[in-house]
């Protein structure tokens, strides 16, 4: 019982990291886009 709960837990935790993941991407599209993007953090967000 306590093994799925984690299970469940972790899946989510991925699912939530994956989100995050491609709104940071689209955030970072969008500051390139606008020319907000300095080439540091450029480097940074496509690493």
């Amino acid at each position: 019982m306590a093994v799925a709960g984690f299970n469940e837990q972790f899946d989510k935790h991925g699912a939530w990291r994956r989100e995050m993941g491609l709104r940071l991407k689209v955030l970072g599209d969008w500051l390139r886009e606008q020319q907000l993007l300095d080439d540091g953090a450029d480097e940074s967000c496509s690493a």
